[in-house]
């Protein structure tokens, strides 16, 4: 293998390095084998060769072979960062061979890799190979500032001997089974990464498979042919001629009783699993490419060559509906766990998101480019995995709604209203404490700050472009800002309302304002507009006909009518054409509760109540369309945006319908009440043209107002890409997931099996998770209690592993907790007290609650706390470095030495 004798590989037969690692592991040469995976020159050899999975196998080969050893070969070379660059860079070094030893050179200075690297290079920076076939005017680059921490590699990587084309997991993710595309299924065990068995199918190819239980495996083959296998033994249990061509895909319905195989010969079929059985054939016009069945078990969806995703009930052998939009053959499909919607992905690249129930698309992305090859939902559905031909492997959100910025000022006050410029380049945000702020929308930056006397600002609205802004306010009082670089100042006052003024709306020849005082004031744009200096304006026309606050007002799209709501629970339609202005259509408690918001589209106009639903309106008359159910509290606000239906509501959520009542995502947009959401699309998209042409405005943009003091920008119909992950460096095959485990498995063509784990989910979608970053633990004396506390100055009590109570106990970061008996404690934080508290338990034990007894503050933050249990004395370290000892006397602490 080396005719030199100098560890140079040069003049190597690659047949005899295939073969030399499974000699010397037969020879008991572990020593020897890890010194040639530790030659960078090896390595390199097989760069150049282009076997990197025939390298990354020996590294396989040798950690089983090592584990089993049992230290009889005394201390092995450490092989590990070697292995690790190699995981690192096989993306890479396959498609740039001479880039090795630059990605040698660009390890950490303390890695083994680098040095070597730097070792083997000469003095000239020339190559330690002469016989290395790179660019004459190629060189290496010293990276000065580069990490010099080793980043670890994503995924267990094992490797099969010939191509795999599908994976599957046991129930109990103790093993993976891969079917290759010469026909044979290799057992893996998950623990070692090791192959524990091969079976040699008499098919001419594996296309899928599937456990039907933990010894049971189902595959299908390109020959139409199912094979059921124990893997207990290696028998072949059934074999069974299924199709007349190329089975594509199959599926295990939930309980486990049926089995869905798909075909080119353009028929799906459900077979009974315990006798191999037909149950039903379903035929389809055109070959099929994949199948998978619905949670609840009745239905299948399929996609098809014809650009088609159908959703079958196989039960009845009917078809449910036939989804229509893809460019492109439909290769993957799959059902959310909750049912509600399926995922498909074409040829193109593109992945498409469905409402189940109404079969109308509700999203669509482009995920890869080239065909997506698998998809997969983790995590309960909180994020969808898809793979491609073009290498990568991607984690989406389960869910529509991507976050694209959030606006914080340095108060808490709550934002109460927002109103973005016709361009999408300013939004202005009325604040409870007397302030209207406004942002550069694609920066995030503060720009300009309008002060209003003393009062909350409750509605804004702008006028002209960027120039005019209005703003109402609790002292009754619209203001005219004109904003002009990075000042404002107050053009008009306009004076009419009795109450506060707390919806605006214009057309082009008027701007309403609603108020508490049960009236609607008409202003005429031109006196707001064209009007110079600070002046008094008064309204055009009063509009009187609701009996309690008039919470909303809306104009129609040509603005010759008006629509207001209001706390009387009515909706009232004003004609505005005739003089004097009327009501041509009064809708009268058409809704349970306040109506909180009201908004007129070409069709409909839509209203959104207390009673926590939204309704669809026919403004001709006044028929109820629809009603919309899926807030759970009071819905706060209301916007149309093409064919789609956007509402807020009083614990944070951001819901989005199509306006044929199908349900589009639910974001949990804030903590707090959401108080005010305006929706737009991007500057240059053309709204109506996407409705024609049936594309989906993937442009439109919502900003929110919370409670919580902050505005959040969100996409809602676009998908937020978690991660890509790298390793593969051919096109990646299939996917496998199992409920309840915590990695999921790819295969690609670079004959490798990569095992990834499961993204974390985020602590603000789990309500047992603190709100930032745990900064303190501390168990009660028997370990019965143990009580944490977070950056965000919450306090969690927890009792086996459930959070049993959790309360606001401080206004900045908590630094320690220690009790100093079964039930009381003390909490010391950042904002420069410590409070002492005590658990009082409910009538079981599972409920307890925390109660506050007394309180005391220092000169500096707290850093640490401890009790002295003898004396039931406080010991307290402060950032300065100061140490105080406090000792209680009734409810009140007192400091004895420091």
């Amino acid at each position: 293998m080396d005719p030199a004798g100098k560890e140079t590989f040069t003049d190597c037969d690659p047949e005899a390095l295939a073969a030399l690692p499974d000699h010397l592991t037969l020879c008991g040469e572990l020593t020897r084998l890890a010194s040639l995976l530790t030659n960078l020159r090896f390595s390199s050899l097989h760069v150049r060769l282009g076997i990197l999975p025939q390298l990354a196998s020996t590294f396989s080969l040798y950690y089983a072979a090592a584990s089993g050893d049992g230290g009889s070969h005394g201390s092995l070379p450490e092989v590990s960062p070697y292995r690790d660059f190699i995981d690192a860079n096989i993306p890479v070094l396959s498609q740039n061979p001479s880039l090795f030893w630059q990605q040698a050179l660009n390890q950490p200075d303390s890695s083994p890799v680098c040095r070597q690297a730097q070792g083997l290079l000469g003095k000239d920076g020339t190559f330690p190979l002469p016989s290395e076939k790179v660019p004459e005017d190629f060189r290496l680059v010293e990276w000065t500032n580069k990490p010099q921490v080793v980043s670890g590699t994503e995924g267990k990587v094992m490797t099969t001997p010939t191509v795999p084309l599908c994976v599957s997991i046991s129930p109990a993710g103790l093993t993976a089974v891969v079917g290759t595309s010469e026909g044979s299924l290799h057992i893996l065990d998950l623990d070692s990464g090791q192959e524990v068995r091969s079976l040699a199918s008499g098919c001419d190819g594996i296309s899928d498979c599937v456990f039907l239980d933990e010894s049971t495996l189902c595959a299908t083959s390109f020959n139409g042919k199912i094979e059921v296998w124990s893997l207990a033994d290696g028998c072949r249990l059934l074999l069974i001629d299924g199709h007349g061509d190329r089975i594509t895909g199959c599926a295990l319905s939930p309980d486990g009783k049926h089995l869905a195989t798909c075909s080119w010969d353009q028929t799906v079929k459900v077979w009974v699993v315990v006798t191999g059985k037909l149950n039903v054939a379903l035929t389809n016009p055109h070959p099929l490419n994949c199948v998978t069945f619905h949670p609840e078990g009745q239905l299948l969806a399929t996609g098809s060559w014809d650009r088609t995703v159908k959703i079958w009930n196989w039960v009845r052998a009917s078809i449910v509906s036939v989804l229509h939009g893809h460019p492109a053959s439909v290769r993957a499909v799959t059902f959310a766990p909750s049912g509600e919607f399926l995922a498909s992905a074409s040829l193109l690249g593109e992945v498409r998101l469905w409402s189940t129930a109404s079969g109308l698309a509700v999203a669509g992305y482009q995920a890869h480019r080239g065909p997506v090859t698998a998809l997969r939902f983790l995590a309960d559905g909180r994020y969808l995995l898809t793979t491609g031909e073009d290498h990568q492997v991607r984690i989406w959100s389960g869910t529509l709604g991507r976050a694209c910025g959030q606006y914080i000022t340095d108060q808490t006050s709550a934002a109460l209203c927002v109103s973005v410029s016709r361009n999408g380049v300013l939004m202005a945000v009325g604040y409870h404490s007397n302030q209207v702020k406004i942002f550069q929308l694609e920066t995030g930056a503060l720009t300009v700050e309008c002060e209003v006397p003393q009062v909350p600002v409750r509605c804004l609205q702008w006028l002209d472009g960027e120039e005019l802004l209005v703003s109402g306010s609790d002292d009754n009082v619209l203001r005219v800002w004109r904003v002009q670089g990075f000042g404002a100042s107050c053009e008009h006052r306009c004076w009419g309302h009795t109450r506060p003024p707390v919806s605006f709306s214009h057309s082009q020849q008027f701007l309403a304002s609603a108020s508490d005082d049960f009236t609607v004031l008409l202003w005429t744009l031109a006196e707001l507009v064209d009007r110079e200096g600070c002046a008094d304006v008064t309204p055009a026309c009063v509009l009187r006909g609701h009996c309690n606050s008039v919470t909303c007002c809306s104009f129609s799209p040509d603005g010759l009518r008006l629509v207001t709501s209001s706390k009387d629970k009515s909706l009232l339609f004003w004609d505005l054409t005739t003089l004097p202005i009327h009501i041509s259509l009064s809708l009268l408690s058409c809704h349970q509760d306040w109506i909180t918001g009201c908004t007129w589209a070409p069709r409909y106009v839509a209203s959104c109540s207390n009673d926590g639903t939204v309704r669809l309106w026919d403004p001709n008359n006044g028929e109820c369309i629809r009603e919309l159910k899926g807030h759970t509290s009071a819905v706060s606000g209301v916007s149309i945006m093409a064919d789609l239906v956007l509402s807020v509501s009083g614990t944070g959520d951001l819901v989005v319908w199509k306006e044929s009542g199908a349900a589009v995502t639910t974001i949990h947009a804030h903590p707090r009440r959401i108080n005010h959401l305006a929706a737009f699309n991007k500057p240059g998209s053309a709204v109506q043209a996407e409705r024609e042409q049936g594309e989906l405005p993937e442009t439109l943009t919502v900003v929110t107002a919370s409670d919580d003091g902050s505005v959040r920008i969100w996409q809602p119909l676009q998908a937020d890409e978690v991660s890509t992950l790298t390793g593969h460096s051919a096109p990646v095959s299939s996917a496998a997931v199992r409920d309840r485990v915590p990695f999921f498995l790819t295969v690609g063509a670079d004959r490798t099996v990569r095992q990834w784990d499961v993204p974390p989910g985020k602590g603000l979608e789990d309500p047992s998770c603190h709100r930032g970053a745990v900064t303190a633990l501390c168990w009660s004396p028997s370990g019965t209690f143990l009580v944490s506390g977070s950056q965000s100055g919450e306090l969690k009590v927890w009792s086996s592993g459930i959070a049993l109570h959790s309360i606001q106990a401080h206004m900045n970061c908590i630094s320690a907790v220690s009790f100093f008996s079964e039930n009381d404690f003390a909490v010391g934080s950042y904002d420069k007290s410590v409070s002492i508290w005590t658990l009082r338990p409910q009538r079981q034990m599972h409920s307890v609650r925390m109660c506050l007894q007394s309180s005391f503050t220092l000169d500096w933050p707290v850093y640490c706390l401890s009790m002295l249990r003898l004396q039931e004395h406080l010991l307290v370290g402060d950032l300065l470095g100061n140490l105080t000892i406090w000792a209680p006397e009734g409810r009140h602490w007192t400091v004895l030495e420091g």
